[in-house]
């Protein structure tokens, strides 16, 4: 199931009648000024969306058996995409030649509020959007570097490295992005919509769309005849092997990999509608910046954490790779565990290894793991 979905971002590019020597007027737009005011309106339609995180379909429920009440939206949020609240808009004006490399003039200012006014020079004008972030902790995980001539954007705090040398990050908050390219600004009605009599403004109207640059993956883990052996996960969950970063500009993931640690939570007696029993789980939701390009060569593992009922630990890792290539724009993970076929860690502390037989949800085929 593929997550990623487009949301109309109409804007209205205005030209204010302002009160100057050449005097304009309905019938008359001069060619004495420089710039015009643009009047952008942003209306977000995420129908599409909606549909996409219809959790209460028989689509989603014949997938997602972990489900999501009020606990798990005060770790993670919603279960899907949340809504800007406000943007950040870089206008880049390319003057009459859009075959020059150097840009007339930049200008960036961050908007609060759906409905606001910027002045554009005359000419081609190139429009950069991006969204703020929404976190149920009012914490940003995001980091912006505009010093470079493209945006980049990446996780800002980092949770150290693994055990094979890795690096770990926090996942990235939920993040949008549009652009729109040749927003004409002339002087000539023909370039306009429609005139506002009460504005006093030639609209031109001009649509972008905002699409999310961060993917989300549900990842679920399904215990089958656990029996309270398993009695909990002991930290965060780690997986490994998705995009560092993006850059804004383009929407291209870095090719820097990264193991991305997430919180996961343990359900018991769940009833599983396939299966047509009981089960526990160990869920949550994973943001990431989507696949590194050269994301054939690598693997993408879960790892989790487990603490037996005799307070011993070990560690499961599943390989995901196949789950995750099917799906390289977000969707559900899972792994269904038959603890009929673990055998419990010996002793009253510490870890321990033992070798589980794991049947993977995507295919249906038993695989065998070196836990």
């Amino acid at each position: 199931m593929t997550f990623r979905r487009s949301i109309s971002l109409p804007l209205a590019i205005a030209t204010l009648l302002m009160t100057c020597s050449c005097g304009w007027v309905e019938d008359d737009l001069s060619d004495c000024a420089e710039k015009g005011i643009a009047k952008i309106e942003l209306r977000i339609t995420d129908a599409q969306l909606a549909l996409a995180w219809d959790t209460d379909s028989a689509a989603w429920r014949s997938k997602w058996h972990y489900g999501w009440d009020s606990k798990d939206t005060e770790i993670w949020g919603p279960i899907g995409y949340t809504r800007p609240e406000s943007y950040k808009v870089e206008y880049l004006n390319m003057g009459s030649d859009l075959t020059n490399p150097h840009l007339q003039n930049t200008e960036q200012e961050t908007e609060y509020s759906t409905t606001f006014l910027h002045s554009l020079l005359r000419g081609y004008n190139n429009l950069l959007a991006w969204s703020n972030v929404n976190t149920s902790q009012g914490v940003q995980s995001l980091v912006i570097n505009d010093d470079e001539p493209t945006n980049v954007v990446a996780t800002s705090a980092t949770v150290g490295k693994n055990k094979a040398g890795e690096l770990v990050c926090y996942p990235p908050d939920i993040f949008y992005q549009g652009t729109r390219s040749d927003i004409l600004i002339t002087g000539e009605k023909a370039d306009y919509d429609y005139y506002d009599a009460t504005l006093k403004e030639w609209v031109k109207l001009v649509d972008v769309n905002l699409t999310p640059l961060v993917d989300i993956y549900l990842s679920q883990v399904i215990i089958y005849n656990n029996n309270s052996r398993i009695y909990g996960i002991n930290g965060d969950a780690v997986i490994t092997n998705f995009s560092r970063s993006v850059c804004v500009n383009d929407r291209i993931p870095s090719d820097q990999p990264t193991a991305i640690a997430f919180p996961m939570r343990m359900k018991r007696d769940v009833y599983i509608d396939s299966a047509d029993k009981n089960a526990d789980i160990i869920g949550g939701k994973l943001t990431t910046f989507g696949l590194c390009p050269k994301q054939n060569q690598l693997r993408n593992r879960l790892s989790i954490n487990v603490t037996f009922s005799n307070q011993r630990d070990s560690t499961f890792t599943f390989d995901l790779t196949p789950q995750v290539q099917a799906q390289p724009h977000g969707g559900i993970l899972t792994v269904e565990l038959d603890m009929d076929t673990i055998r419990s860690p010996a002793g009253s502390s510490g870890g321990s290894t033992f070798d589980p037989w794991v049947k993977e949800y995507a295919d249906s085929i038993t695989h065998y793991f070196d836990i």
